[in-house]
């Protein structure tokens, strides 16, 4: 795999974004490889581990969340200390062809960069006002067709929202939004967040749509997915495609092999399923899926996804509630992607039951926290296991395991 040779921000210490920068890419693989093997080392045995699947080293994110700052003549995006990224090397070559229009864009529509320094005091609206308007700018790129990463010179669709503290500057934002979508003829979707607070959080509760289209399209191969401007996605295109393409392929190996009845129909639930990635993943004539999420947006999304997809439902629940107090007929295999906290103790218990469901999909981004979950699901004994490496240069990684039922012949 490919790494860059240089980084100014890396070497200079003012980006901490991929601090193994510096560490050849097949040392970082092994490195992440065996941590996550040996805090899984309880749960999970050596067998069941196969081979960590690799990504290319930089030009991979597929979302950038750019501060701004600087002054409407000069503005800059990148970290809220006031560093410029737009040479970051992490992301899309879409991504970063896309910051010189966008720059332009905020000199030219007269939106003045928010102070995001940190405050001793109560910021009152009036001293709020004083900060500035312009907070973040975020920029999604979708691939150009179904092979990740691209090749040079091909572009997917972009969306951009524009994250400010009022509606004081969308009148110009709109007015002048054509000039943009010239500039960026792929530019699909364009929206504004309105975050009136004074905090680290980056986006706020109020999202105004500026474009005909409210999504941006997402074909990764298997699947189709749509994205609005505040969707959760898997942050490395060419990663997330290999961890649906190898679900998909697990569970149809469970399908093809399985010695129980299934009824006819081979029940799934997807709990977190987000836009619906491992759901529409698994879609299959003869499999019922259900995907639960509480984002209202993000079902939207995957229920546009899903419109001439048979046998697949979505419903904006919390998952836990859901499971626990709100199912009738159990599956046949849960699919879980949560958050860094893991599911939890009460869907745990549940799902931990002598007589319980026969399999269990579990997609990690955090090794500590499966480890608790494993320990606690003691009915099951981990079959395979396979690190993904989602984020290159750092010592993060995502980890799909797959769970079989003591009770369930394999």
């Amino acid at each position: 795999m490919t790494q860059f040779i240089k980084c100014q921000h890396h070497d200079a210490g003012e980006c901490g974004s991929c601090p193994l920068f510096d560490v050849p890419y097949g040392e970082q693989l092994t490195a992440r490889y065996d941590a996550a093997a040996a805090t899984l080392a309880d749960v999970i045995p050596c067998e069941a581990w196969l081979p960590p699947v690799e990504s290319p080293a930089v030009g991979i994110r597929n979302r950038a969340k750019m501060a701004v700052t600087g002054t409407i003549e000069h503005p800059k995006l990148g970290l809220t200390t006031g560093i410029d990224l737009c040479d970051c090397q992490v992301y899309l070559p879409a991504l970063r062809d896309t910051f010189p229009a966008i720059k332009q864009f905020i000199t030219l529509a007269k939106l003045q960069p928010y102070d995001l320094t940190p405050s001793t005091e109560k910021i009152t609206p009036a001293k709020a006002r004083s900060r500035g308007e312009l907070k973040y700018v975020i920029v999604t790129a979708a691939p150009s067709s179904n092979i990740v990463p691209p090749s040079d010179g091909e572009q997917g669709g972009l969306m951009i929202t524009f994250v400010l503290r009022s509606t004081a500057d969308l009148a110009r934002i709109k007015s002048k939004l054509p000039w943009l979508q010239n500039e960026l003829p792929n530019l699909k979707v364009v929206s504004v967040n309105i975050h009136p607070e004074h905090k680290a959080t980056i986006i706020g509760d109020k999202e105004i749509v500026l474009t005909e289209q409210n999504s941006l399209p997402m074909d990764l191969g298997i699947v189709k997915l749509n994205l609005g401007p505040v969707s959760f996605f898997q942050t490395n295109t060419y990663i997330a495609q290999k961890l649906y393409e190898t679900a998909a392929n697990w569970v149809n190996e469970i399908e093809s092999t399985a010695n129980q009845n299934h009824g006819g129909l081979f029940r799934v639930w997807d709990l977190y399923c987000g836009v619906g990635g491992f759901a529409l993943s698994l879609a299959s004539p003869h499999r019922k899926i259900t995907g639960i999420e509480l984002s209202p947006e993000a079902i939207a999304n995957a229920k546009a996804a899903a419109t001439r997809i048979n046998g697949v439902w979505f419903e904006s629940k919390d998952a836990t509630q859901f499971a626990v107090w709100e199912h009738k007929k159990r599956p046949h295999l849960v699919v879980v992607n949560p958050p860094r906290r893991g599911i939890g103790s009460e869907l745990t218990k549940w799902l931990n039951d002598p007589f319980g469901i026969p399999y269990i999909l579990y997609s990690s981004c955090n090794p500590i926290t499966l480890t608790t979950d494993l320990k606690n699901l003691s009915h099951y004994k981990v079959v395979k296991a396979q690190l993904f490496d989602m984020f290159p240069n750092t010592a993060h990684s995502e980890i799909l395991t797959l769970l079989v039922h003591n009770r369930t012949s394999t």
